[in-house]
């Protein structure tokens, strides 16, 4: 029972992050049409490369909080906190930095000037997003593996219901752009 709980849980936070990274380019459409869903969904494709690369580096923090939780304080703990987000850090800022910094020129030379002149300022906004996310994937892991499963399924559920409400109204009042705004905040 206690197993499907936390399994539950996860599986909850799980889909919030479904519903956030992948149903957002259904919501474009559907308020904007498919003509505009490339400009979100290419700088969301991007984005989503570099936080699949900083959670696979990162994800050995989870079984190992598992595993000190049991045998080691409060300490050794918080140094895992503070070693593991340094190391997120380490990556996550400089690179979302660069690519919020150089979204004009990545695009360009991906698809070219007059999509990059219209899908630049949304890559920059989700760099920045997932700079965000990425220096809160530490310390998501170890509440995890301290077995606190359930609070990051409600702040998973806050997002998302925050989310389903910020970016229709960002769509309706400033297009694709309002999308990434609402994203970021």
């Amino acid at each position: 029972r206690k197993l499907l709980g936390f399994s539950g849980y996860i599986f909850i936070s799980r889909i919030s992050t479904f519903f956030c990274n992948y149903v957002l380019v259904f919501i474009v459409s559907f308020f904007l049409g498919p003509a505009a869903v490339p400009l979100y969904a290419i700088p969301l494709r991007l984005t989503n490369g570099v936080t699949g690369l900083i959670s696979t580096l990162t994800a050995v923090i989870f079984p190992y909080a598992s595993e000190i939780s049991i045998a080691a304080g409060r300490e050794k703990i918080n140094g895992v906190l503070v070693r593991g987000s340094r190391l997120a850090a380490a990556i996550a800022v400089p690179v979302n930095l660069a690519m919020a910094a150089f979204a004009m020129p990545i695009l360009v030379a991906w698809m070219g000037r007059a999509f990059a002149d219209r899908a630049a300022p949304v890559l920059s906004l989700l760099a920045l997003v997932s700079l965000l996310g990425s220096l809160t994937m530490i310390p998501n892991l170890i509440t995890m593996g301290l077995g606190f499963a359930r609070v990051i399924s409600f702040f998973s559920l806050s997002i998302l219901f925050l989310f389903l409400l910020s970016v229709p109204l960002g769509l309706m009042l400033f297009g694709v752009y309002g999308a990434a705004w609402a994203v970021l905040f």
